[in-house]
């Protein structure tokens, strides 16, 4: 016969405790010596637990993997790092808090990437490093670090800016439709260390600041910067360097991503408004001629670094209909759908207001494939098409389309402003 689980506690017991129990009654000593066997059980369970975690710990980690927007286990972290990071340990299953970062030596010549993105509002972009010999240091936020070239693009075609430092001024240059140029002295020697600061919030500005020595200089100028390369560029040589970027928005908010229907600024613009009424928890993603597959794309980059609550697909103006549903946006929405479910993201979906406009001869952006489409989806989605009362020839209720253009009017823009907090009311947030 095997002993009780009540006999092996007691024979398990230190004699003192053993005395103890002949003065209680058969019974009692019974459920004491079945609770310590219990405690003990538990103890015992509790460090093979901790010598399983260490164990664990010692092989790999939950790291994201960016391309497969899942976590998975790896013995060798430095193998996933993420856009030209450093191994970032412990803090690898936190998707590296919403920061893009670079640290080493920067020699004549050379350029960081950091990433590339749409983002419009609320960025930090900084920069340290040690001066071994110094002609200048470039920092921007644009396509090519002004080699526009390399992208088969001229200057003017995208927003985008960026600042060259010299041993006298900062000169910022910005695109809109052609380059503008800005110079500023700065009255500082640049010697044994720079650094650089560039911050961006909700308007068309951004304050620099250049330290050296400890001493600052600090300059607010116009700065577009929102769609290509994250960058520095050196014409000298520097060490013990670090840059990072980041937007303050990205991690648990609300992403929204659009084309040039969004503005921080224009008044013909419904994002604006947006904005103005104090519904800042958002993080606007967009340029003119955004289309879907660069903005799955700019998706895919800030999911290595950071995770939304919430996603406001307003993307495919620039991916016209024909006579079926327009192929790049239908790949993009399906692979919208996949990374949403997986990342467990909710996803809002828009209507797209067809619109005839007269450039360069006549022609429409239809999009009523599409917009069935997303009234069939199941998921929520803000109906901008009805708000602005667009029909299937492309023309909308009195005053809220610029004649000749895609573009809504001011009015237009309040229009489908109101529409959207309506549909989506944690915009409001």
């Amino acid at each position: 016969m095997q002993p009780s689980s009540g006999a092996l506690g007691i024979a398990c017991m230190h004699p003192t405790e053993r005395r103890n129990m002949e003065h209680l009654p058969f019974r009692a000593m019974r459920r004491m010596a079945s609770q310590t066997s219990r405690m003990r059980t538990i103890i015992v369970a509790a460090v093979l637990l901790a010598a399983v975690v260490q164990a664990v710990r010692a092989q790999g980690m939950m790291v994201y993997k960016g391309e497969d927007y899942r976590y998975y286990t790896t013995s060798d972290v430095d193998s996933l790092v993420f856009v030209n990071e450093e191994p970032i340990g412990d803090n690898a299953n936190r998707r590296n808090d919403g920061f893009y970062r670079k640290a080493g030596s920067l020699g004549d010549g050379d350029v960081w990437v950091l990433t590339r993105n749409g983002v419009k509002n609320d960025k930090r972009f900084v920069f340290s490093g040690n001066v071994s010999s110094f002609t200048s240091l470039t920092l921007g936020h644009g396509h090519g670090n002004g080699d526009y070239a390399m992208y088969g693009l001229t200057a003017g075609q995208w927003h985008s800016s960026r600042v060259v430092i010299d041993a006298t001024n900062i000169t910022v240059h910005y695109q809109l439709n052609s380059e503008y140029t800005a110079v500023y002295a700065h009255g500082l020697t640049i010697e044994d260390n720079i650094q650089v600061e560039i911050k961006k919030g909700l308007t068309n500005t951004a304050t620099i600041k250049l330290l050296s020595g400890g001493k600052c200089f600090e300059q607010k100028v116009t700065w577009h910067g929102d769609q290509g390369d994250v960058f520095v560029r050196s014409e000298g040589a520097f060490t013990d360097c670090v840059a990072s970027w980041t937007c303050t928005k990205l991690e648990g908010g609300t992403w929204l991503f659009g084309d040039s229907f969004f503005s921080l600024t224009s008044e013909e613009s419904w994002t604006k408004y947006l904005i103005d009424d104090g519904c800042t928890n958002v993080v606007l993603i967009g340029w003119s001629g955004a289309g879907c597959s660069a903005q799955i794309t700019c998706l895919k980059n800030l999911l290595t670094v950071a995770k939304p609550a919430t996603i406001v697909w307003c993307v495919g103006m620039n991916n016209t209909d024909k006579d079926a549903v327009n192929a790049t946006w239908y790949a993009a929405y399906e692979k919208l759908k996949e990374i949403c479910r997986e990342n467990d993201i909710t996803l809002i979906l828009s209507t797209l207001p067809n619109a005839f406009r007269s450039i360069n001869g006549l022609s429409s952006c239809m999009h009523d494939y599409k917009n069935e489409i997303v009234r069939t989806s199941g998921y929520r989605y803000i109906d901008f098409s009805k708000a602005v009362g667009a029909d299937s020839e492309g023309m909308w209720y009195q005053g809220l389309k610029k004649n000749a253009d895609v573009h809504p009017t001011k009015e237009g823009a309040r229009v489908l402003y109101h529409r959207a907090i309506c549909d989506a009311p944690e915009l409001m947030r």
